[in-house]
């Protein structure tokens, strides 16, 4: 499956969501199945991750209702955007950067990242489509 088939199955595909993540080409990002080993790693509450043009997503919610796989999606394109603009430097040291900031300020894991302001972002966006 594709970015573009699961917001379209979503009701989500729209011209508006298209100029958002210009110039990504939605029909190019894949959606996968993230491996149990992967969803080890990445931490308890995280539900998808993204690593270039593959999204990978707890495979419970990749299998479930559409509408909250198309709003995963749009978070995830969120970073993919994030990624694109700033590139992998751009992206990847900041994200961390604020993450270690925010446990060194005594924050739980949970907390600092949730204060990341590359996930602040993506919630937002795909809050506007809910």
């Amino acid at each position: 499956m594709n970015a573009a088939l699961a917001l379209e199955a979503a009701d989500l595909l729209t011209s508006e969501v298209r100029v958002l993540f210009h110039p990504i080409h939605l029909e190019r990002v894949t959606l996968r199945a993230a491996p149990s080993l992967l969803m080890k790693v990445w931490g308890k509450g995280i539900q998808a991750i993204t690593l270039g043009n593959h999204i990978f997503i707890d495979p419970e919610i990749l299998g479930g209702h559409p509408r909250p796989l198309g709003l995963l999606v749009i978070h995830e394109l969120t970073h993919l955007r994030q990624w694109t603009d700033g590139g992998y430097l751009g992206f990847y040291l900041p994200y961390l950067f604020e993450y270690l900031e925010g446990r060194r300020a005594g924050r739980s894991h949970r907390d600092a990242y949730m204060e990341i302001s590359f996930e602040e972002e993506a919630r937002e966006m795909s809050a506007r489509f809910r």
